[in-house]
């Protein structure tokens, strides 16, 4: 959780606040921090994060500590998953998957012809082409006979 304020005195309140209600790790950030008085800094424990949306400044400091604190609670997140924030994209890859299972099965076991297996690979792409925003030829097409007047 981050637990923000202007000054170090509403910054200590705010963190007490928030740790009497939550187990959740909390970071303590100071706004606003191109404002500070030098006796507000000399207050400030180590732990504090100091940012300035005005500035710029301090936000890559707060990116890093909040990617430290989930790496500390949840372990590791490789950077280069996806990540999967929508009801939508988590069933067009779990459609793919199955998909792809049920046609590796069909050719591995012969159980099918390979024209009918290859059904299972065209809707695991079909899912797929859904999470992306492919576009039918017939989508282009019915747009571009839409947009002319023909006739006459």
């Amino acid at each position: 959780m981050l637990a923000c304020a202007e000054d170090s005195r509403s910054l200590e309140e705010t963190v007490s606040l928030v740790s009497s209600s939550s187990t959740a790790p909390i970071l303590a950030v100071l706004t606003k921090s191109d404002l500070v008085s030098k006796c507000d800094e000399n207050l400030l424990s180590r732990t504090v994060i100091p940012v300035s949306a005005e500035m710029g400044t301090g936000l890559r400091e707060l990116l890093d500590a909040i990617d430290e604190a989930l790496d500390t609670r949840h372990g590791e997140i490789i950077p280069d998953l996806p990540i999967l924030t929508r009801a939508r994209h988590r069933n067009a890859i779990s459609t793919a998957s199955s998909e792809l299972k049920q046609f590796t099965e069909a050719w591995r076991e012969e159980k099918l012809p390979a024209t009918v297996a290859a059904v299972h690979l065209r809707t695991a792409v079909y899912s797929l082409e859904e999470l992306i925003g492919a576009v039918e030829v017939e989508d282009v097409l019915d747009r571009v006979f839409s947009s002319f007047c023909v006739g006459k």
